[in-house]
């Protein structure tokens, strides 16, 4: 293709020919449409199993979500050998957006639903609410960078991927900024329909946004060639054979280049999860007697909106900037090395109160920087590693540094109950330091493994 076929902005951007502009456009709507619906759902999966169940049942919760998606990953394993890569986008999300209409139809049932706010752990519904919203991590956010990864070279993704977040942090702050005023009693977007009324729309919507990408997705497979969708991996490697569903889980044991990746991700994920807990409980223990559920997730709707701004400017100033002018191999170092520095911080001031504010900060450089740099490492493996071991990291990685942090969250009230609040913090931040240091050291070996691949124009199987 010509240059002057492609959108002029998109060449003068990034450089892009006709086909991986498309692949541009493709990716930022995709992301768009299911971060959008992710983060309505987010909050949404906190406020009402607080309500219902309990927030001190959260971690229960991460273990049952863990346990119950062990089978998914049978599942996906399944799919990936009979599936092309754009269908399991196209799948998951039609799929999810129709379960997401489910739960909205019994949200105001009287006995099951929001409506009946009388705690208990034996309401089935708020468990189920919890592990649907869980699963998007895995099923939607997984299944599409495994499916831009497969359609990229490493060179288009280093100039591509930063946009692409910001069309995320986008959709991030659009969608936390009109729940957060719809949801508030002194916006001007406040209307006289009932708190579960309100929480209803938000779901709709998150579903409407999902089917939203299917459609579109499907729309465009069937006007474009779909040989255009290729890329580092399907230039190198077209055979595909049906590998099995364990395809994944093993991978995970024997390949140590995805076993430095998993982590990549169980590290970052078990500290936020330790924050994210306390964000949690926070905002839910400040709750007033009198006040409404839906004023307390716009709490938590407020602080994802400070979250996906600053992401933004990360993704606009400082994401495309680093990828393009460093090397994989040392943009892997950033996420350790920053998570540090902000962890000794708070170990030197000791403030509780500025523990919303560190989560904050490090969810964002989470997916605007650390994101888009872990998942263009997978850009020169084979599509075992691609779909089903990425799947295995997604659903069972992040699901285990869940319920590892939940697990610290525990043994920290434990430990501050019987021992006392010294002794508690001294043991806990020990371990984020343990933790850290592990995290770089994984850091180098992958990113040294990734860089001797590209030189030599191989893919890892």
């Amino acid at each position: 293709m010509t240059k002057d076929k492609a959108p002029k902005l998109l060449h003068r951007l990034f450089a892009l020919d006709r086909t991986e502009s498309l692949k541009l456009i493709v990716g930022g709507f995709l992301f768009f449409c299911i971060v959008g619906a992710y983060t309505l759902t987010q909050e949404l999966k906190y406020g009402v199993f607080s309500t219902i169940i309990g927030p001190y049942y959260i971690p229960a919760a991460q273990l049952l979500t863990f346990i119950t998606l062990f089978p998914a990953i049978m599942f996906d394993g399944y799919l990936v050998d009979r599936f092309r890569r754009h269908q399991l986008v196209i799948f998951y999300t039609s799929l999810f957006g129709f379960i997401g209409l489910v739960f909205t139809y019994f949200f105001n049932h009287p006995e099951i639903g929001v409506g009946n706010q009388v705690k208990s752990p034996g309401r089935i519904f708020g468990w189920l609410f919890f592990i649907y919203v869980e699963a998007f991590s895995p099923f939607l956010l997984g299944v599409f960078w495994a499916f831009m990864n497969s359609i990229h070279s490493p060179q288009n993704a280093q100039r591509t991927y930063g946009f692409i977040v910001s069309l995320s942090k986008v959709a991030g702050i659009i969608m936390t900024l009109l729940p957060y005023l719809f949801l508030s009693n002194s916006s001007f977007l406040t209307t006289n329909i009932n708190s579960i009324s309100k929480l209803q729309l938000l779901l709709v919507t998150s579903s409407m946004l999902l089917l939203l990408a299917s459609f579109f997705l499907t729309l465009i497979t069937k006007k474009v060639n779909t040989d255009a969708f290729k890329g580092y991996h399907t230039q190198i490697e077209e055979k595909t054979t049906k590998t099995g569903i364990w395809m994944g889980i093993s991978l995970l044991f024997k390949n140590r280049y995805v076993l430095g990746i998993f982590l990549l991700v169980f590290l970052a994920d078990t500290i936020t999860e330790v924050l994210n807990y306390k964000r949690v409980l926070t905002v839910v223990n400040s709750k007033s007697q009198h006040q409404e559920l839906d004023q307390m997730i716009g709490q938590l709707y407020l602080q994802l909106l400070y979250m996906h701004l600053l992401g933004l400017f990360m993704s606009i100033f400082l994401t495309n900037s680093i990828m393009r002018l460093l090397s994989i191999k040392i943009c892997t170092f950033i996420m350790p090395i920053s998570t540090l520095i902000f962890t000794l911080a708070y170990i030197v001031t000791g403030f509780d109160g500025i523990m919303i504010w560190l989560y904050i900060v490090i969810k964002a450089m989470y997916y605007t920087i650390g994101a888009p740099i872990r998942e263009s490492l997978y850009i020169v493996t084979s599509k075992d590693i691609q779909f089903k071991a990425k799947f295995v990291i997604d659903a069972l990685g992040i699901k285990l540094a869940r319920n590892t942090g939940q697990a610290l969250n525990y043994a920290s009230n434990i430990m501050n109950k019987h021992y006392g609040p010294i002794l508690a913090m001294s043991v806990i931040n020990s371990l984020f330091i343990f933790m850290i240091v592990i995290w770089i050291i994984t850091a180098y070996f992958v990113g040294s493994t990734y860089s001797k691949t590209i030189k030599k124009n191989q893919i890892i199987t």
